[in-house]
């Protein structure tokens, strides 16, 4: 009885440094969202975080060539798995394709992503054609695009940033869990 007891205590303390490690790594990314864009948001659980990319708007140089202005969002992207990382040589094509983003947590993966969520300090905007559906007594922007695999878009503006979901119905995801990620997110924010 003893050995179960101890199994079992050392599969709880597995389990809790499991979870203070994710702490502290969300606990870091707020760090970077507040460093960046000036508010600290509540960073939903769901697949891996992989990368975390900052946009920044572009300004006019005097030259006329478009250059960095200052940053307006995170994107968050979440993967079912990081076992493959895009090469180096890939890394530079991405980083010259698109100079107003810049990887800020993380890495690129091969995979594809199984949800991105976007952090604005300022509103989100509007999606066009989406519906407005009240989840958890909040105003939420939906609009569910019905194509391969499907995609829900949300969108959910509070007092002090606004998020933008992408959530992908792959890999047997729903509607409804995409509405619970919705969820997850206003009741941490509106607590």
């Amino acid at each position: 009885m003893s050995k179960f007891i101890i199994a079992v205590l050392l599969l709880m303390s597995f389990f809790i440094a499991a979870c203070n490690q994710t702490s502290a790594e969300t606990d870091e990314m707020k760090q970077i969202i507040e460093d960046e864009l000036g508010v600290s948001p509540y960073i939903p659980e769901g697949d891996s975080v992989c990368t975390m990319v900052l946009n920044y708007s572009p300004v006019l140089a005097d030259d006329g060539e478009s250059e960095k202005g200052g940053s307006f969002k995170v994107e968050i992207e979440y993967k079912a798995s990081t076992d493959e990382k895009v090469d180096e040589e890939m890394k530079e094509v991405w980083e010259e394709r698109d100079p107003l983003r810049e990887i800020i947590y993380g890495d690129l993966y091969m995979d594809p992503n199984t949800s991105k969520v976007t952090i604005f300090p300022d509103g989100a905007g509007e999606i066009t054609d989406a519906e407005h559906l009240e989840i958890e007594g909040h105003e939420v922007q939906y609009q569910h695009i019905d194509r391969e695999s499907g995609t829900v878009i949300m969108a959910m503006d509070f007092a002090d940033y606004s998020y933008m979901i992408e959530y992908y119905l792959i890999e047997g995801k729903t509607e409804e869990d995409a509405k619970a990620f919705a969820k997850d997110i206003i009741r941490n924010v509106e607590q």
